[in-house]
């Protein structure tokens, strides 16, 4: 008899999709000296951090309830909070309260995180189509259709939005039209979403490279070659580009030409983004353990061991850093030693990141409910 064998990430996608399904829930607040109590499930940041004032200490305050699992990572403009569910919709919430102010109607999951500028919202679905809308009143403006699922996060600078498909391109649009201004593609699909710093947009594909992009041209500057699938999406602190891959390996590398500076291997597939200040880079795995490194030499400060897959991306705000797992909890650690300072439990798998705003923690999660934590 003929045995096939899956790819780990294919394995770990699989087992995934099939408990995203909503679930009911009974949500308790841990202080340290806990430990979690569940069946051990081995089981990506669709947006960027935010640094804002303000500590959020594990007590929910308000939550708002989708049709279906939330894996988008929200975003916050002046007075709403907006995340996208695998309902198919996009949600404005109003940040006080949670109460809906409107939503937006597409046909495939909305796995992809909104970008903000101006009165104008952006974000992809799997319908294929990036879409722009107006903020406060989520009014259709432009929409433009790629040929592949978008699960990419858009990054905009310049008037340009920048964004993957899973039609192996890289699209640069303008924002105020929905213009096509140049696209690149790839040899596979890209689920990374882009960074862009100094006029150049940083992303990975399938194709196990990272790619450094001229963001006005379109023209590859230099390509690094990993040994496996990347989906996590790079971040840049400093001079470093910091990401990880399905090859188990975190790396630091040259923002200017693409040399690598250092490796960190783990237990399992990095399909998270990190969270780095000037001393440390923050990041999990699906190996459950959540990794502090050394910025210049990739040395282990301190790692967590939680009891799920680590999908989702650290925030980081002062000397406090959290991360949600597949064990269903959310996590607040001294981001200093690593010291557990409180965790949330919700009802589902969590693969969004954090989002920390208006002193509050923000998050959805597949138990099909966001979270408002402080």
């Amino acid at each position: 008899m003929r045995t096939v064998k899956f790819p780990l990430y294919f394995v770990v996608l699989i087992i995934s999709i099939f408990l995203s399904a909503c679930v009911s829930t009974t949500q308790k607040v841990t202080k340290p000296g806990f430990t979690p109590n569940m069946p051990i499930s081995k089981a990506q940041f669709r947006g960027s951090y935010i640094k804002t004032s303000g500590y959020p200490e594990g007590k929910n305050v308000w939550k708002y309830v989708a049709n279906n699992a939330i894996e988008s990572s929200a975003a916050a403009s002046k007075d709403l909070i907006i995340f996208g569910s695998n309902d198919g919709n996009l949600y404005a919430v109003n940040k006080d309260n949670g109460l809906k102010a409107w939503a937006f109607k597409t046909d495939g999951q909305v796995i992809s995180s909104p970008a903000i500028n101006g009165n104008l919202v952006f974000f992809g679905s799997k319908d294929t189509n990036i879409y722009a809308l107006d903020i406060q009143t989520g009014i259709l403006k432009w929409s433009y259709r790629t040929n592949g699922e978008i699960v990419s996060s858009p990054a905009i600078e310049n008037n340009l939005l920048v964004v993957g498909s899973r039609d192996k391109n890289i699209y640069a649009l303008d924002i105020t039209s929905g213009r096509l201004l140049w696209k690149y593609k790839t040899s596979s699909v890209v689920d990374s979403s882009p960074f862009i710093y100094q006029g150049i947009v940083y992303i990975a594909s399938y194709d196990h490279k990272l790619y450094a992009i001229n963001l006005e041209t379109g023209r590859v500057k230099w390509t690094y070659s990993t040994n496996d699938v990347v989906s996590a999406s790079p971040v840049i602190c400093k001079d470093t580009i910091f990401f990880g891959g399905i090859d188990k390996n975190f790396y630091a590398l040259n923002k200017d030409n693409g040399q690598e500076k250092w490796q960190f291997k783990t237990g399992g597939i990095i399909n998270s983004s990190c969270a780095c200040d000037d001393k440390k880079v923050f990041f999990g795995s699906s190996d459950g353990i959540i990794y502090a490194l050394n910025t210049l030499n990739g040395s282990l400060i301190w790692k967590f061991e939680t009891t799920g897959a680590i999908f989702s991306s650290p925030a980081l705000i002062g000397n406090s850093v959290y991360v949600a797992s597949g064990d269903k909890n959310i996590y607040a650690f001294n981001a200093t030693t690593g010291q557990l300072l409180w965790s949330f439990s919700t009802g589902g798998m969590i693969s969004a990141s954090p989002l920390i705003f208006d002193q509050k923690l923000l998050i959805g999660s597949k138990d099909c409910i966001f979270y408002a934590l402080k």
